[in-house]
């Protein structure tokens, strides 16, 4: 996601709204480049979002969660003729009201893994420092069942690395 934050700053000029459930990863991503930041353990997440898209609704959600409440949440303020995209792999099932994709007419799509020439494209970026990974602790192999626990805890802002 914090990646995506500094794409999507660096490529697009519009307003950014990056929507999480921790402070910390939120503070983050508005040092990263997002316009607007939304704590979706608030009650008003799907509101104030709204709000920032004078009420129309968001133009296009890249979801990198992909978790039944997050979905949830894209599906309520995604603008009519909007865009969904998945990314995340967490998983789940999310009730989605069929008529509601004719009706805004959205486009819902998966995406995973990008191609050689995207990836040509990201190294040229991060060679450019457009963009930065964000790296919040590193680790020994011996220490790698740590790592895990850290990961599962949400102690690992961006990503950790594990060094034999």
């Amino acid at each position: 996601g914090l990646m995506g934050v500094q794409l999507a700053s660096h490529l697009a000029k519009c307003n950014i709204i990056c929507a999480d459930i921790d402070d910390q990863k939120l503070n983050t991503a508005k040092e990263l480049g997002a316009t607007h930041i939304v704590n979706t353990k608030e009650s008003d997440a799907s509101q104030k979002i709204m709000s920032i898209c004078n009420e129309k609704g968001v133009d296009s959600i890249v979801d990198f969660v992909n978790a039944p409440p997050t979905v949830k949440l894209d599906l309520s303020v995604v603008r009519k003729r909007g865009n969904i995209i998945l990314v995340g792999l967490f998983g789940g099932s999310v009730e989605l009201p069929l008529v509601s994709v004719p009706l805004k007419a959205i486009t819902i799509q998966g995406a995973y893994t990008g191609n050689y020439t995207d990836m040509v494209e990201l190294i040229e970026l991060a060679k450019k420092g457009v963009i930065n990974p964000i790296v919040s602790k590193h680790y020994t192999l011996d220490e790698a069942t740590h790592a895990l626990d850290d990961l599962k805890n949400r102690k690992i802002l961006g990503r950790a690395v594990i060094n034999p």
